[in-house]
């Protein structure tokens, strides 16, 4: 082998380590947006991030999660708060009895949240429903989401999830 084909060679190699370098470090950069891409192409986990309260009540969210409740936030009325909190997942009464989100305003339940099936779903008594009625808005599983607070001209209480 000649010189300048070795030569051409470890160029070669060299070019070849800088680009699995570089993708190594793009994918460290950017590991938020390929999770909850992963996550949304799947219907993996569903993460609210923001809570928006266009209420004149305070909203009060948790999750009953392996048995404890755990990601407990008290939006005031008019505000916003930021806070992570995975939709517990449940496919049956026994799931849901340990993993399920309530949702209260003014102190009073308006919502119980669950992701079964790739999709956010929800009932209005604290009971699981098989294939229960998914949630307005974004309620398909995975990726980053809002929910948002409302209060209609008649006084009706409503909530709806959108992409974050």
């Amino acid at each position: 082998m000649s010189v300048t084909n070795q030569q051409a060679g470890r160029q070669g190699a060299s070019s070849d380590l800088d680009i699995v370098l570089n993708a190594a470090v793009w994918l460290i950069n950017n590991a938020g947006v390929i999770g909850d891409l992963w996550s949304r192409l799947t219907g993996g986990v569903t993460n609210v991030k923001e809570w928006v309260n266009q209420t004149g009540q305070e909203i009060e969210v948790f999750k009953i999660d392996g048995g404890g409740i755990q990601d407990h936030y008290r939006i005031p009325p008019g505000q916003t708060r930021s806070g992570d909190m995975w939709i517990p997942w449940a496919e049956s009464d026994a799931d849901y009895a340990r993993h399920h989100t309530t949702f209260m305003i003014g102190g009073k339940p308006l919502a119980y949240v669950w992701q079964s099936a790739k999709v956010m779903r929800f009932n209005i008594v604290d009971a699981f429903v098989p294939g229960g009625t998914p949630v307005v808005g974004a309620s398909g599983g995975g990726g980053n989401r809002r929910v948002l607070f409302g209060t209609d001209p008649q006084g009706v209480s409503a909530f709806a999830v959108s992409v974050f």
